[in-house]
């Protein structure tokens, strides 16, 4: 936070704004921050839901056209006349040209970066100041790129999303977010608008406007480990100072309200040019005891709050002074990058050139070019330790929220971090194919300790580098590491998403790879890097110059290693593989980090009900082949689907087919258990290879958390903040400590494994049962095959038991008349504490082990759901509990909250009515088990709204034959 007496805020609260088009045929209230969209929603000229049936077609003719002029009355009155007044803009999306009177007072082509436009007072405004006309015009961002990519002297491509009305978009020409383009799961309506901050700023006596502040931190980490000692430098950076002959200002700075310094600092600009900023660094700070900031579940989020006081050091009367204040946690962070022990299979396979995971990107085939030789095979660790604790990283990848950023609020971003806490995960990664985030997502994630994978925003693509492309990236990452600085969440800073072996993707670039190589390391070596570190240094937070990465040869000086990246080897991986049997736990590559992997699933019925009408709901509608941005997608989940379960049937009229529960709604059900099966498999996988010591994963961040829309994708929470049933197998896939199995049904063995990611060894124990799916009573000692008491060290994992899968089935109960086999009978295991004392950690989640396919068990039919002692549980939270007659699988649990379809019903991005969670749900209901559970939400719920919405299924509600 900032203030200063010589601020004049713009926005909408303040000043009256109006929106026209080139030709003037259309002219309407303008909101700011806001965008074009939006304000013709609230015009009425776009009458429809942007996100309904097609019209994201329908309504492309907003972006089409040749341009948006922003207009509003401003009084200067206030300011002293005579003397330059500057004009601040963030969020300014995009390529724009700026007017006070019909005269053109600068150009701005970067929706990333912060501009501080000089307007001197007596060419520009009236000479008392009143009824002047800020007019901002914005060019078409459709046309823009393709202009500037026809006149660059050589193609430089980009992915070309399939199904997406704007390409090819030459997105990678332009900067904004790539994904305003359309992407392979959202689509294109590439909006434009005042997205931020517009204001007039005066400095007072010439020190400039105090726009950012950096604190560097130099921790000296204490033998207990959860505090140290810290030496800090401040630095700060002003806008429109106007140097003269002892230009100086006082400054003060608190922690936690201390005053830990006073200095008077003299001011300098290059040039003498007020339009420059001036960087002043203050001397050092030094504590002598401080508390650490930890990440989630490694210790607590320790915060403490820097106040700067800056004010004229020779005003002759009282001064004017302008104050900031943030917050910042104390903590080291370092990325492990050491050789370990080799696999001889992962090196046979990844020494050889021709080797490469099925795919590295999620939409795009890589082309294994055999120039790309591997220089050095060593297998490498790829693993962060924060305040010297290796830290196993546990999260998903985070997208834009909402195609207009306008309908973004604080609780939007608030709702998904919290979501993401609740499903036991401690990083996020800010994808590079969107938008840098705000201050209060990044704010509440040092609040609760999650750590963010910070990405600039270029993804997907070469890059031109002329010297004003460069220029004009090296200035927002500047902004943006300035802005973002003093966070202790943003542990690592990623310089691209998957740009690196986008240069095996095009033809271009694999005929001429030195060309394309040279871009690159201009780019992200001269350019991104380098501004980083004019900013903060390198020591703050780790660098992975592209994500997938393969690691450096040196940082200083910086020398990439050029090798193929997304190997088992070294660095982190994106793993995507459609084809092989998501269910398999061999599919997964003993990856040291993964920072992308996942599968499609259709959103629920819920979601599309609002944006389809009757005729579009069934799965191979026009309707569902138009949404899919992934090519071949709907294929490929149908075929995995398939693997396991049997697909639903219409046994009904079309209209019964249609609605709810029918046929096309069963058909998104699974889709979405389909989905979570293929994740659990995956999570589980690499949590067990932790403690390998050839494989030494460490990190897992799937694709991808939220979604932009209603439409099949990647994500775990629908558009809305509904949870998918996705999100429900990452909870108990990511909880602090698991008993999991692993094995191949078909195979002849399985194993239980356990993981513990609680900073201290933990005594468990266990117990494996044999049930048959048609059992009515489950936990009983006849059922138990194996069971123990172990002590789980901290941050390990282990192989706890190996069955024989012939012999254990052979083994019958007293209670059972006939043998189990592969499709009468399934494994439930069990875990808990043995010390009491511990109750108050996450409970051990029961985990299953199949040994066939769900469309060839012998699971019950019919059952009967009971819900019970229904009570309310402070205003934003309910208690049940719910049972089932017969064992049910993949239970799930919605609220029908659905209203009419139409726009107005949601709010800024998240329909509130839907925006909460179940404390379990998408498991096994095992027959006449009581299950406790609880309903959350941000939002007031009632208990008889509740009841009337509340619905429960199970996989016996898909109807896969007529008779």
């Amino acid at each position: 936070t900032f203030g200063t007496a010589l601020d004049v805020d713009l926005s909408s609260k303040s000043v009256s704004w109006t929106i026209t088009n080139c030709d003037r045929s259309i002219s309407i209230p303008g909101s700011v921050p806001g965008v074009v969209h939006t304000d013709l929603i609230s015009a009425g000229i776009i009458k429809e839901d942007p996100y309904y049936r097609f019209n994201e077609l329908e309504q492309s003719w907003v972006s089409k056209e040749t341009c948006w002029r922003y207009e509003a009355e401003i009084d200067v009155g206030q300011f002293i006349h005579d003397e330059d007044i500057f004009l601040h803009l963030t969020g300014l999306d995009t390529v724009a040209t700026l007017f006070i009177n019909n005269q053109e007072v600068g150009q701005t082509n970067n929706a990333f970066r912060t501009y501080n436009l000089r307007l001197p007072w007596t060419s520009l405004f009236t000479s008392t100041g009143a009824s002047n006309v800020l007019g901002v015009e914005i060019a078409s961002p459709v046309d823009y790129p393709k202009l500037q990519a026809a006149a660059y002297p050589y193609s430089v491509p980009a992915t070309q999303n399939y199904n997406v009305w704007t390409e090819p978009s030459s997105r990678n020409f332009m900067r904004k977010a790539g994904s305003d383009f359309g992407w392979d799961w959202g689509p294109a309506y590439v909006p434009s608008g005042l997205t931020g901050e517009v204001s007039l700023f005066q400095p007072e006596d010439h020190i400039g406007k105090l726009q950012d502040l950096v604190v560097l931190q130099n921790v000296t980490i204490a033998a207990d480990g959860i505090s140290g000692s810290a030496v800090l430098t401040p630095r700060l950076r002003m806008a429109g100072v106007s140097v003269v002959e002892n230009t100086a200002a006082a400054v003060t700075v608190k922690v936690n309200t201390e005053v830990v310094l006073s200095e008077t600092v003299f001011l300098t600009s290059p040039n003498n040019s007020p339009e420059k900023y001036v960087v002043v660094e203050l001397s050092e700070i030094t504590l002598a005891h401080v508390a650490l900031w930890f990440p989630r579940g490694y210790g607590d989020a320790v915060l403490y709050t820097v106040d700067i006081e800056y004010c004229p050091a020779h005003s002759s009367e009282k001064p004017i002074c302008q104050t900031l204040s943030k917050r910042i946690g104390f903590r080291t962070v370092e990325l492990v990058q050491e050789p370990i022990e080799p696999s001889s299979k992962v090196t046979e396979q990844d020494k050889h050139a021709e080797h490469s995971p099925p795919f590295s990107a999620r939409s795009q085939l890589d082309d294994a070019s055999p120039h790309l030789t591997l220089v050095n095979p060593t297998p490498t660790s790829f693993y962060l330790k924060v305040n010297n604790v290796a830290v196993f990283a546990k999260g998903a990848n985070f997208i834009p929220i909402d195609v207009f950023t306008s309908r973004v609020t604080d609780s939007d971003r608030q709702y998904i971090l919290e979501a993401a806490a609740s499903a036991h995960m401690n990083m996020v990664r800010v994808w590079g194919g969107g938008i840098y985030q705000t201050q209060d997502f990044y704010e509440r994630a040092d609040e609760m300790g999650m750590m963010v994978w910070e990405e600039v925003m270029l993804a997907c693509a070469l890059y031109p580098r002329d010297d004003a492309f460069l220029a004009n990236v090296f200035a927002e990452v500047e902004d943006q590491i300035w802005r973002l600085s003093t966070h202790a969440s943003i542990v690592v800073l990623g310089g691209n998403n998957e740009n690196e072996v986008a240069l095996g993707w095009f033809t271009e670039s694999i005929n001429n790879r030195d060309l394309y190589v040279s871009d690159y390391s201009k780019l992200y070596g001269d350019t991104v890097y380098k501004a980083i570190g004019a900013v903060e240094g390198h020591s703050e937070r780790v660098w992975v110059d592209s994500s997938p990465s393969n690691g450096l040869i040196s940082e200083s000086p910086y020398d990439k290693l050029w090798e193929r990246a997304s190997t088992e080897l070294a660095g982190d991986v994106h793993f995507y593989d459609y084809n092989s049997d998501c269910e398999d736990y061999t599919v997964f590559p003993e990856a040291k980090f993964i920072s992308e992997f996942g599968y499609q699933a259709h959103p629920s019925y819920l979601a599309y009900q609002p944006v389809t009408q009757a005729s579009d709901r069934h799965k191979d509608s026009k309707f569902m082949q138009y949404r899919q941005r992934h090519e071949n997608g709907n294929e490929q989940m149908e075929a995995m689907i398939s693997r396991h379960f049997s697909l639903p049937v219409n046994c009904g009229t079309e209209a019964e087919e249609t609605e709810q529960m029918g046929a096309y709604d069963q058909y998104l059900y699974l889709s979405g258990i389909q989905q979570g099966r293929c994740y659990e498999t995956a999570l589980n996988r690499w949590r067990q290879l932790r403690s390998s010591s050839t494989a030494m994963t460490m990190g897992v961040l799937y694709w991808q958390l939220n979604d932009i829309w209603e439409g099949p994708s990647w994500s775990s929470m629908e558009w809305g903040g509904r949870w998918k049933p996705l999100m429900y197998s990452v909870k108990r896939s990511y909880a602090p400590v698991v008993i999991t199995p692993s094995g191949q049904p078909q195979g002849q063995t399985f194993e239980v494994w356990s993981v513990n990611d609680i900073m201290e060894d933990i005594a468990i124990s266990y117990a494996v049962y044999l049930v048959p799916w048609k059992a009515s009573d489950v936990f009983t000692k006849e059922q138990v095959v194996g069971s123990a008491s172990v002590t789980l060290s901290s941050g390990s994992s282990s192989a706890l038991q190996e069955f024989d899968i012939d012999s254990l089935l052979s083994k019958t109960s007293k209670k059972q008349t006939e043998k189990c086999t592969r499709t009468s009978c399934f494994v439930m295991i069990v875990g808990k504490y043995e010390n009491e004392l511990k109750s108050s950690y996450v409970s051990i989640p029961q985990s299953a082990f199949y040994f066939t396919t769900f469309n060839e068990a012998e699971i019950a039919s019919n059952p009967v759901f009971t819900i019970s002692d229904v009570q309310q549980k402070g205003e934003h939270s309910i208690s049940f509990t719910l049972s089932a007659n017969v064992t049910s699988p993949f239970l799930f649990l919605e609220l029908n909250n659905n209203k009419e379809s139409d726009y107005s019903n949601t709010k800024n991005g998240v329909n509130t009515v839907s925006a909460g969670w179940f404390s379990d749900n998408n498991f096994l209901a095992l027959a006449n088990e009581e299950y406790k559970l609880t309903y959350s939400s941000l939002e007031v719920v009632d208990v008889q709204v509740f009841q009337q919405q509340l619905q429960v299924r199970s996989l016996q509600s898909v109807i896969t034959s007529c008779d």
